[in-house]
């Protein structure tokens, strides 16, 4: 089996697995967060973590001067083919612009999580504080444990996508407070009448089947806090869910809505 860089293999089949995820919602929480602090259809907005680019492709309806950034070449090649612009291929512990760039930057769906040290939270932390304007605003979520805990720990999820077999499985180690994800993709085989041949698959190009080892980091809210007031942020007020009014202590992913100092 061979071990490829997470989102490679996963780019395929991302957008099938992730339908049920309501960017509907996600967008419009975050325009109205954004609309109450005057922000504008104008302002340059930047997407970190953008991904194949569901909730861009609903917020560049909206915002005119919106960039988005991923680190998987093939996620955004997704997102470009969709018809995607001002896209950028980079790590988000160093963002590729200059000072005092963004009115507002966003990040979903527990990008985050990704940044498995505490270094590595303050130095995105210190970039993203860097590139916004003086009193920009930074809406970003990340997994609690309480979701991993009751959706993800010691599950295997297992699916099939056009020709893919795609298993995922899941362990959280309590110790580390690290998630890990194992997702195999296999894959599947056409039987003929004569035969059993491979489906024609170009883009993996895979005879054996192929894994990632996605790593995620669970950090305690105070902890979030800390790393982005030490990096030029103060928190103006969480959310769970995106959704308002709604018990933060059982949120599956936590909203911080944080403005630069």
């Amino acid at each position: 089996m061979n071990e490829l860089k997470p989102y490679t293999a996963f780019s395929e089949v991302y957008d099938a697995t992730m339908k049920n995820v309501p960017y509907a919602v996600w967008a419009e929480y975050i325009y109205n967060i954004l609309s109450e602090f005057g922000v504008s259809s104008e302002n340059r907005i930047l997407e970190i973590a953008c991904g194949t680019g569901s909730l861009y492709l609903i917020l560049k309806n909206i915002y005119y001067n919106l960039y988005a950034l991923d680190i998987s070449l093939e996620m955004l090649k997704k997102l470009s083919q969709k018809g995607g612009k001002n896209l950028l291929a980079a790590d988000m512990k160093k963002l590729p612009f200059g000072k005092n760039t963004f009115k507002a930057i966003i990040s979903t769906h527990d990008s985050i999580n990704y940044m498995l040290k505490k270094t590595n939270l303050d130095e995105h932390f210190c970039e993203t504080s860097r590139v916004l304007e003086p009193k920009g605003y930074y809406i970003f979520d990340a997994s609690t444990e309480y979701n991993v805990i009751n959706n993800y720990h010691n599950k295997t999820f297992k699916e099939k996508h056009k020709d893919i077999v795609f298993n995922w499985k899941n362990f959280y180690d309590f110790s580390s407070n690290e998630i890990v994800s194992t997702l195999e993709f296999q894959k599947k085989k056409e039987k003929t009448a004569k035969n059993i041949k491979e489906v024609n698959y170009s883009a993996l190009k895979m005879s054996d089947p192929v894994f990632e080892i996605h790593r995620q980091k669970i950090y305690h809210r105070d902890e979030i806090i800390d790393s982005a007031y030490k990096n030029g942020f103060y928190l103006l007020k969480n959310a769970a869910d995106y959704v308002y009014k709604k018990n933060i202590n059982k949120a599956q992913l936590l909203v911080y809505i944080m403005q630069k100092k």
